[in-house]
C-alpha cells in the first residue's frame, strides 16, 4: 500500500469534486458518528438549502486557511482550523479527510481511522478518500476492511492496476499467497509478462516450496526476455538449491554467453564454487567480480573480502582487484591501507592514507590511522608534519595533541611535550583508558624535568583511572627506586606489573632493581635471571644492574664480567659510573 505521490494535486481535486451530504448526527467533543451512505442526488439537493452563500463562503475560506497551514507543515494550527470547520459544518468531507491525514502524521491511529471513515461515508464516490481509507485499514492491520475498500476502488476505476497490486499485498498479509498470485495474473493479462510481477510470483513460489511453478515462471521470463542473463542465473541458483550442480553450471554458462562481464553472474558463481568446494575457482571469480567496474558496490566488495583476512595472499589479490576498479574510492583505499597496517607494512599504509586525505581530507579516522602508521615506524618527521596539519583541521581531537607531544618527548624537548600532553588530557577526559595513558606520559615528562611532586601526582592520577596500567606501574616504581623513596609501594607496583606481564624483561628489571634497593639481593638475582631468560641479556642497563646485584651477593668476578658486557653494547642507557666501576673493579653507587 502506498500514498499517491501527487497528493497535493489530488487534494485540490478532492476539494473541487467533493459533494456534501446532510444527515442529522450528534457529536460530542469532536467525536464522530458513522454516517449512513447517501445517494449523490440527495446530497446535491440538501446542499442547496443548508447554508446561505455567506455561510458557505465562511466555511470555504476557513477550510482553505487550514490547507495553507498544512502546506507549510504547521499541523497543530491546521487541525484546529479543520475542527472549526466541522463545528460550522459537521458533514464537511474534506475537513474530515485532512484531519485524518494530520492524525496519521501525528501517529494517532484511532482518530486517523475515524476521520478517514467519515470522509469516505460523506463522499463515497471520492476515490481519493477511499484510497486513503484502504491505506489506513492496512496500517491498522484491518486487512479484510482494506480488501473491501480496494474492491470498491476497482469498481470505481477498473483500469487502475495499482489497486490490484495493493490487493495482492493485502492477501499476503492475510496469508493467502495464491490469491495474491491471482491478482498478479489478472494484471498480467492486461499488461503482459513483466519482470516485476513474475519476480513477485517467484518469491511466493519459493516460500511455498513450489519448485515446479518457480521453474516455469523463470522459463516464461526467459522466453519473453531471451537476452537477459539474470533469469539464467536464477535458474542456476534454483538448481543449486536442489543440488543439481551440473544443470546449474550449464545455466551459468548460458548467462555468461548473454553477458560475459555481468558482475552479478560472477558473484553468483562464487556461491556455486563454494558449494562444490572448488576454492581456486571461487577466488578466480571473486577477483573477476572485484576488478569489474560495473559492480560499483564497494561496500559489498568490502564485506566479501573481510572473511578472508587470515588468507593474506588471497586477500591482497582481492584488494588489488578492487583498487583496479575503484582507484580513487576512499573506502577501498582505506581497507587496503588497513590490511597493510595489520600486516606490519606501516610505511606503505601511510602512503595510501595520504592519498585518501588528498581525495577527502575531512575523514578524521584516516588521519588517525596515518598518524599511527607514522608512529609504528618511528618516523618522527612525518609524524610531526602530519599531526600539525591534522591539528589545523581537528583541533578538538586529543590524539592529535598526543602525537605531537610524543614527537617532542622522543626529541627530549620535555617542555614542549608537556604542553601538548596537558592539552591532550584535557580533551580526553571522557576516555578513561586514554586519559590514564596520557597522565602516565606526563609522569615521565615531569620526572625528566625534575619535578618529582608533579610526576608522582600524574602517575597516581593515571593509576586512579586505570589501576592495571602496567607501563605506569613499572615506570612509577622504577623512578621511585632511583630516588630511593616509597620503596615498599614501589615493590608492590613492580610486582603487579610483572604479574600482568611476566615475560617482559624491562618490567622484571624494575622489580629486581626495587628489590635491590630494599636490600633483597638474592630475590633480585632470581628475578633478573628470569629477565635474561626472556631476552634481557641484550639490554645494557639490565646487564649493569645484574652486575651490581652479583657484587652485593659476593660474586664480584661475575659482576665485573657483566659490567664489561654492558660496556661492550655501547649504550646510553647505563649509569654514569659504569666505566669507573670497571676501572676500579668495585661497585660505585649514588
Amino acid at each position: 500500500m502506498h500514498e499517491k505521490p501527487t497528493y497535493r494535486l489530488n487534494l485540490i481535486l478532492a476539494v473541487l469534486m467533493t459533494v456534501l451530504v446532510f444527515v442529522a448526527c450528534k457529536s460530542k467533543q469532536q467525536s464522530v458518528a458513522i454516517l449512513p451512505d447517501v445517494e449523490p442526488k440527495q446530497i446535491r439537493q440538501s446542499e442547496r438549502s443548508r447554508f446561505s452563500q455567506a455561510q458557505q463562503m465562511t466555511i470555504d475560506n476557513a477550510f482553505l486557511e487550514g490547507v495553507k497551514f498544512m502546506m507549510i507543515e504547521d499541523y497543530g494550527t491546521a487541525v484546529n482550523i479543520f475542527f472549526d470547520v466541522l463545528k460550522m459544518d459537521n458533514q464537511h468531507a474534506p475537513a474530515n479527510f485532512q484531519i485524518s491525514k494530520i492524525r496519521l502524521i501525528q501517529n494517532q491511529m484511532r482518530e486517523v481511522e475515524i476521520y478517514a471513515e467519515r470522509a469516505h461515508l460523506l463522499s463515497p464516490q471520492n476515490k481519493y478518500y477511499l484510497e486513503h481509507l484502504a491505506y489506513i485499514y492496512f496500517l491498522n492491520s484491518k486487512y479484510q476492511q482494506a480488501l473491501n475498500s480496494l474492491e470498491r476502488l476497482t469498481k470505481l476505476d477498473p483500469l487502475n492496476d495499482d489497486y490490484r497490486l495493493q490487493m495482492a499485498n493485502v492477501y499476503l498479509a492475510l496469508r493467502k499467497p495464491m490469491d495474491a498470485i491471482r491478482m498478479y495474473d489478472l494484471i498480467e493479462k492486461r499488461r503482459g509478462i513483466s519482470d516485476e510481477l513474475s519476480m513477485q510470483k517467484i518469491k511466493i513460489y519459493e516460500i511455498l516450496g513450489r519448485e515446479k511453478e518457480t521453474h516455469n515462471e523463470l522459463q516464461r521470463l526467459i522466453q519473453k526476455f531471451p537476452n537477459e542473463p539474470k533469469y539464467w542465473v536464477f535458474l542456476a541458483e534454483l538448481d543449486m538449491q536442489t543440488k543439481k550442480y551440473n544443470e546449474a553450471f550449464d545455466n551459468y554458462q548460458k548467462a555468461l554467453s548473454k553477458d560475459p562481464g555481468n558482475p552479478y553472474t560472477q558473484l553468483s558463481l562464487i556461491d556455486y564454487y563454494v558449494k562444490i568446494n572448488d576454492t581456486t575457482k571461487m577466488f578466480e571469480h571473486m577477483i573477476l567480480a572485484f576488478q569489474n567496474p560495473r559492480l560499483n558496490n564497494v561496500d559489498l566488495k568490502i564485506a566479501l573480502a573481510l572473511p578472508y583476512y587470515e588468507q593474506k595472499e588471497n586477500t591482497f589479490k582481492l584488494l588489488d582487484a578492487m583498487l583496479s576498479a575503484h582507484p580513487e574510492e576512499p573506502k577501498a583505499l582505506a581497507l587496503y591501507a588497513d590490511f597493510l597496517q595489520r600486516d606490519g607494512r606501516y610505511s606503505e599504509a601511510a602512503e595510501i592514507y595520504r592519498n585518501i586525505i588528498t581525495i577527502d581530507p575531512s575523514r578524521y579516522v584516516v588521519w588517525e590511522a596515518l598518524l599511527l602508521s607514522n608512529l609504528y615506524v618511528l618516523d618522527t618527521i612525518a609524524l610531526l608534519h602530519d599531526a600539525l596539519e591534522a591539528l589545523e583541521r581537528f583541533p578538538e581531537q586529543p590524539l592529535v595533541y598526543y602525537m605531537i607531544g610524543t614527537v617532542y618527548n622522543f626529541k627530549a624537548d620535555y617542555l614542549m611535550a608537556m604542553r601538548y600532553f596537558e592539552q591532550a588530557v584535557q580533551l580526553a577526559q571522557s576516555n578513561t583508558y586514554f586519559s590514564s595513558q596520557i597522565y602516565g606520559d606526563l609522569g615521565d615528562i615531569y620526572h625528566h624535568l625534575g619535578n618529582h611532586a608533579k610526576s608522582d601526582q600524574n602517575y597516581r592520577k593515571a593509576l586512579e583511572l586505570n589501576p592495571e596500567n602496567t607501563l605506569v606501574l613499572n615506570n612509577f616504581a622504577y623512578f621511585l627506586s632511583l630516588r630511593k623513596e616509597h620503596l615498599e609501594e614501589a615493590e608492590e607496583m613492580a610486582r603487579l606489573a610483572c604479574l600482568k606481564e611476566p615475560n617482559r624483561p624491562t618490567f622484571l628489571d624494575t622489580y629486581a632493581w626495587v628489590l635491590y634497593q630494599r636490600g633483597k639481593y638474592n630475590e633480585a638475582k632470581t628475578i633478573m635471571e628470569v629477565a635474561f631468560q626472556n631476552g634481557g641479556d641484550k639490554e645494557a642497563v639490565l646487564l649493569e644492574h645484574y652486575g651490581d646485584i652479583l657484587w652485593k651477593t659476593g660474586e664480584k668476578e661475575r659482576a665485573l664480567d657483566f659490567w664489561k658486557q654492558a660496556q661492550a653494547l655501547d649504550s646510553k642507557n647505563v649509569s654514569e659510573f659504569l666505566n669507573e666501576k670497571i676501572k676500579t673493579e668495585t661497585l660505585i653507587e649514588n
